[in-house]
């Protein structure tokens, strides 16, 4: 079953899969950098931020069917 991923930070939907791993994406209407992992689950989606080229996660939101 696909399910739609969004922003934690603006809340805009970015994409719709039906499973990924640790895809990285940026957010076109806010520009913050994204890790997003889909399961038959649920879907997780972290903040990255980025320190001295280094990608760091910080928050987490998860959400299940």
């Amino acid at each position: 079953m696909k399910s739609y991923v969004s922003c934690p930070v603006c809340g805009t939907k970015l994409v719709k899969a039906e499973e990924v791993k640790e895809m990285e994406f940026q957010c076109g209407k806010c520009k913050h950098d994204l890790l997003i992992n889909v399961t038959p689950s649920g879907v997780s989606v972290n903040l990255v931020i980025r320190e001295n080229d280094t990608p760091q996660k910080h928050g987490k939101m998860c959400f299940t069917n």
